[in-house]
């Protein structure tokens, strides 16, 4: 069962407490008491209730059956989560990151992710790729909840004279929004997250999306129970329950990432060379003085807004000069990538 009624729960899971701080989780204990297991969206690693289950959580619903124990995976709000298990007893959460304030209030599992944190950048806002050293100065996203690696805190730490330059986010969707609008500069995030978030949330703007250099520290992810009698138990119960499904070769250990769901959407079309125009061209103004680019066939592009001769209907079929009109569009990938220029209609082709 991957979800339940957290509020009609509680008051049977309280009732147990006793039981359970007095006997454990133990598999040898046999205690019959639910436990409630929260996530979130997590990708490619946990996905959404509606889509098949991620690797994460099939590792982990695994591992529960295995414990011969009755328990639910609800989907919340990471941020709840964390306390949601700090304060009812009976609970767990994955998958979190071990660090120093949170060892001090939970018991950690046995490493079930790893994973690497990078340093994304939008290359429609830099010229040239940041450096190590500029970062202190640019506008820094971080997701709420998130506990960052040493070398990413720095980051953090170094902009902290300047908090008005750091912004936080609830989701990693929100997080990756706000870097293609141009409101941060650069985004933490762990790879594998990012590349799963963009491929399903903004696939046409994956190319847009790159990394610092010098910057990937790895990192491990866990399932976490409170610091409690009853919290170790069920933790030494998981990690042994983990560690035979490994042994028997139905699990392999940590898990480094899936293949992401892409889902594509929005309006994406081709750049294609017409009869009597072998070369596309793409004009951007700046200042009063427009340059111009000789761009590759088949560059993917996104459109951002059509020419009016497109748009409005015309009392006439005589309507090929709107061919020659020009569309806005963003470059998605290709040597112009993320630069907004004007091509004309005739060298786009809309992609299904």
């Amino acid at each position: 069962m991957r979800i339940g009624n957290f509020a009609n729960s509680m008051m049977r899971r309280l009732i147990l407490a006793f039981l359970v701080a007095a006997s454990g989780f133990g598999a040898a204990a046999q205690i019959e008491t639910e436990t409630v297991v929260f996530t979130d969206v997590y990708r490619p690693f946990i996905l959404p209730e509606a889509e098949p289950a991620g690797e994460g959580t099939r590792m982990v619903g695994l591992i529960l059956e295995n414990m011969k124990q009755p328990y639910q995976i609800r989907y919340i709000d990471f941020a709840y989560a964390l306390y949601a298990v700090e304060t009812t007893p009976g609970t767990a959460t994955f998958p979190w990151r071990k660090v120093a304030e949170r060892e001090d209030k939970f018991h950690f599992s046995d490493t079930l992710i790893e994973t690497e944190t990078r340093v994304y950048y939008n290359r429609q806002t830099f010229a040239t790729p940041p450096k190590r050293s500029d970062l202190s100065a640019l506008n820094i996203g971080r997701v709420e909840a998130y506990a960052y690696t040493e070398g990413v805190e720095a980051l953090f730490e170094e902009a902290a004279s300047r908090p008005d330059t750091i912004k936080t986010y609830p989701g990693e969707v929100e997080a990756i929004r706000a870097l293609l609008a141009g409101e941060i500069e650069i985004l933490p995030l762990p790879s594998t997250v990012m590349e799963a978030t963009t491929a399903t949330n903004f696939p046409n703007q994956v190319d847009l999306l790159d990394t610092v250099e010098g910057i990937s520290p790895l990192f491990s992810l866990h399932m976490i129970a409170p610091r409690t009698a009853a919290g170790k138990d069920f933790i030494d119960a998981f990690n042994e329950s983990y560690r035979s499904l490994v042994a028997a070769g139905v699990l392999t250990g940590p898990i480094s990432g899936t293949e992401a769901m892409e889902t594509g959407f929005g309006e994406t079309a081709e750049l294609v060379v017409s009869e009597g125009f072998p070369v596309i061209v793409g004009r951007r103004g700046l200042g009063g003085e427009d340059q111009f680019f000789a761009i590759p066939q088949g560059t993917r592009v996104l459109v951002l807004e059509w020419s009016e001769t497109i748009l409005r209907p015309s009392k006439t079929d005589r309507i090929y000069r709107s061919m020659v009109d020009e569309t806005q569009v963003l470059i998605l990938n290709g040597p112009h990538v993320g630069k907004e220029l004007f091509v004309k209609n005739m060298h786009i082709s809309v992609l299904e």
